[in-house]
């Protein structure tokens, strides 16, 4: 990303939309400078899903990490897919609300009963 150092830090001062627009800023970059071919995605997918993932970390530790990576590269793929940002902010708004019900309503232990047991 082009800028000042503290480019990313004033960013993530508006926390997940700063770190949306700065994940879609870096990856605009990347785009222009590998092109839009098959690979090119692949490799974008890659990295912006890592970065996504670590984003996560501070707040989840390593199982965010983890399960903000498998996220990451299914918005991923649903963006280089489509072609367009709505639909993956869309599943990502729907995800994160879906996850705050089932935390705050204390449904989070019996639905991991139910899917994993």
């Amino acid at each position: 990303m082009t800028g000042s150092p503290d480019t990313a830090q004033r960013l993530r001062q508006f926390g997940p939309l700063g770190v949306v627009a700065m994940l879609a800023i870096f990856g605009s970059s990347l785009l222009a400078l590998l092109g839009a071919s098959r690979a090119a995605l692949f490799v974008i997918v890659l990295v912006t899903s890592g970065l996504f993932a670590l984003a996560h970390y501070q707040d989840q530790g390593l199982p965010g990490v983890e399960q903000a990576s498998m996220t990451g590269l299914v918005l991923g793929g649903i963006y280089a897919w489509r072609k367009e940002i709505w639909l993956p902010m869309i599943v990502h708004a729907t995800y994160d609300l879906a996850a705050i019900l089932l935390i705050y309503e204390g449904w989070e232990e019996g639905a991991a009963r139910l899917i994993f047991s």
